[in-house]
């Protein structure tokens, strides 16, 4: 019986997600990502948003993946392996990721409770704090 209610809840909660995520046009993305998007991304364009609750999720022309907060601010960015524009990264964070790994590009970086999550072309994966110190590494093997 336990089987069946889990089966029947995952379907519920599947089905259910997939009504809140909707593709959307740019003119639904707050101001906000608009004017991320403009400042770091200009001449980039958008090939797919997607509205899933209360966050958005553009794709870019050139591969990069961007997750935004409802508000617009950004959460995460992904290169999907390729090096990201850095202009947007708190200074701290990014001097401690040059000072540690100085010929590494970042390909992805996380907003997280407190700090980020980055990873870098050379398979390092950084936790840092909101100022820049690395609290810990792993190599994605």
């Amino acid at each position: 019986m336990k089987k069946i209610y889990s089966t029947a809840l995952l379907v519920f909660l599947v089905s259910t997600m997939a009504v809140y995520a909707q593709a959307v046009g740019v003119e639904a993305l707050p101001k906000q990502a608009k004017d991320f998007l403009d400042k770091y991304f200009k001449g980039v364009d958008i090939v797919y948003v997607e509205r899933d609750y209360d966050e958005f999720e553009v794709n870019l022309n050139n591969g990069i993946e961007i997750d935004f907060m409802k508000a617009g601010e950004w959460k995460t960015v992904d290169g999907k392996y390729t090096a990201i524009p850095t202009g947007f990264i708190p200074a701290a964070v990014l001097a401690s990721v040059k000072k540690a790994y100085p010929k590494a590009s970042i390909i992805k970086i996380e907003k997280d409770w407190g700090g980020f999550d980055i990873e870098l072309d050379n398979r390092m994966e950084l936790k840092m704090d909101k100022n820049g110190k690395i609290n810990r590494t792993e190599y994605d093997d």
